[in-house]
């Protein structure tokens, strides 16, 4: 039951369309987020993801600790 409900949402979020550009001219929103010359825009990206490769590398800790509790 849960491989096929997460099957469905797989596909569902794969088939997903892009919602129409808001401007004419195909101007889209990307990159318009965020201002400053590329190093200021490193350093904001750093301050935002700050923190988040230990709660990464503690995740996949537990998921790999469960695969071999699992496998035994």
């Amino acid at each position: 039951m849960f491989a096929l409900l997460l099957t469905a949402t797989i596909i569902q979020s794969c088939t997903q369309t892009n919602p129409p550009d808001r401007k004419a001219g195909n101007d889209t929103v990307q990159g318009k987020w965020i201002k400053g010359t590329e190093k200021e825009k490193i350093e904001i990206i750093e301050k935002q993801f700050r923190g988040f490769d230990k709660a990464m590398m503690e995740t996949g800790y537990r998921y790999q600790e469960l695969y071999w509790a699992g496998q035994d």
